[in-house]
């Protein structure tokens, strides 16, 4: 009895295959664990397979804790495939310092493909790692980061230790999204350093009390600012946002996204959303949004 003869698809069609199962989302952080299984059997089908699937399957890298990233660490100290990695989402650290040597190794290697850059994980005063952490992000800074994101505090004094010439480490940084800080007149003075900087979220912000009166020039290339949660004085930083980018002729939309429209009415699981909404690359897709209110004017 005759074999039955396998299905024959042009090398071409296998080629577009691969690199669509790299792009879950334009700006996301994750791929699906089936897309990531796909790729790996992909991978090992033939020498072949294997040189077209790996770039995409280093495309975008999710590390859940402290064992795969102390795996990925060693991977990336000593093997070529580092210059395949445009994203990284370093995840589920919250406390765990000791991860941290690990992260300043794989954020060295791959500086110089690294695009993408999402954390959580600490970045304290007091910590004994911070020196590693700031060599790490001076080499980052150095080089083509388009997109930052931090679900911690303390990031904007990491990014603003360079002010005056914060625009002249960061000069392609695009897109940026902070987690719990103030915004002042010296914050938005310090972003206006940054040449490209597109969209600027807030994923959780307060103003000073009592609240300034804003005077701060915006970033030259700023079309968007994102707003989770409306919060005491939001409307006075919209009101500057919206009249100074009239003033400079280049109008800036500011949008406001309420979780509670789309997660529940806690908090913390308000934060889980918002957060989940940036390593999708939901959050920079603001018409999306049910409630959601852009200014523009």
């Amino acid at each position: 009895m005759s074999a039955v003869p396998m299905a024959f698809l042009p090398i071409e069609l296998v080629l577009q295959v691969v690199a669509e199962l790299g792009r879950p989302r334009p700006s996301a952080y994750r791929c699906s664990t089936s897309t990531v299984v796909t790729l790996c059997r992909l991978s090992l089908v033939s020498r072949s397979f294997h040189a077209m699937a790996t770039p995409v399957l280093y495309r975008s890298v999710s590390l859940l804790g402290p064992v795969s990233m102390s795996r990925f660490a060693r991977t990336m100290s000593t093997s070529e495939k580092r210059i395949h990695v445009r994203a990284i989402l370093f995840d589920r650290f919250w406390e765990d310092l000791e991860s941290i040597p690990d992260i300043c190794t794989i954020l060295l290697a791959v500086a110089p493909s690294l695009r993408q850059l999402f954390v959580n994980f600490p970045l304290l005063s007091e910590n004994r790692h911070s020196e590693e952490i700031f060599r790490a992000f001076d080499k980052l800074s150095a080089c083509n980061i388009v997109e930052f994101v931090s679900e911690r505090q303390n990031y904007d004094d990491l990014l603003m230790r360079h002010y005056p010439m914060m625009g002249s480490h960061w000069t392609g940084l695009r897109r940026l999204a902070l987690h719990s800080f103030k915004i002042d007149n010296h914050f938005l003075i310090t972003l206006s350093t940054l040449p490209a900087l597109e969209v600027v979220a807030f994923v959780f912000a307060e103003l000073p009390y009592p609240s300034p009166s804003f005077t701060a020039p915006l970033p030259p290339s700023l079309r968007q600012v994102i707003v989770c949660w409306k919060f005491l004085g939001f409307d006075k930083l919209r009101d500057h946002v919206n009249r100074t980018g009239v003033e400079r002729g280049a109008p800036v939309a500011v949008t406001c996204i309420s979780p509670h429209d789309h997660a529940g009415h806690s908090r913390i699981i308000d934060l889980e959303w918002a957060m989940c909404q940036v390593t999708t690359g939901e959050l920079w897709e603001t018409d999306r949004y049910k409630g959601a209110v852009t200014t523009l004017c």
